[in-house]
């Protein structure tokens, strides 16, 4: 099945809603907030993806999107051991009663081949895929 993915930048750049704490939508890019883009999905029959990350140059305010709220005070994304990170984030969307496809951006580092599977659906295998990467590879197989 076909499932659109909100990819990063759709957050605003820095704060957290004060009551629920959770990261706050660009309204200037989504005016009808994620549910609203997700509404629209669901209604074609299709499930959807948000981008989350615990890159900090992604989410400068602060880990990813808050799904049930225990999620992002359920561990420290300045933890050092990325399986943990990962885990406990996967722990806590096992709280959340529905059913969420979790999918690693580690872009093959840190091992995930080792803990990749016990922890999501899936995983990254490389980095971004950009005009420039395909070029050098195009150049690789060819020269």
């Amino acid at each position: 099945m076909l499932t659109p993915v909100v990819d990063d930048c759709w957050s605003v750049k820095s704060g957290r809603d004060p009551n629920t704490k959770r990261i706050i939508p660009d309204s200037a890019k989504f005016p009808d907030g994620i549910s609203g883009v997700a509404s629209k999905i669901h209604d074609l029959g299709l499930k959807v993806g948000i981008y989350s990350s615990n890159n900090g140059s992604k989410f400068p305010n602060g880990t990813c999107p808050d799904i049930s709220n225990p999620a992002p005070t359920a561990y420290d994304w300045s933890s050092s051991n990325t399986a943990q990170r990962y885990n406990a984030m996967r722990d806590a969307l096992l709280g959340v009663n529905r059913t969420i496809l979790y999918s690693l951006c580690e872009w093959g580092q840190a091992d995930v081949n080792t803990w990749g599977n016990g922890t999501g659906n899936s995983w990254r295998t490389t980095g971004d895929i950009t005009r420039r990467s395909r070029l050098s590879g195009i150049e690789q197989e060819h020269i």
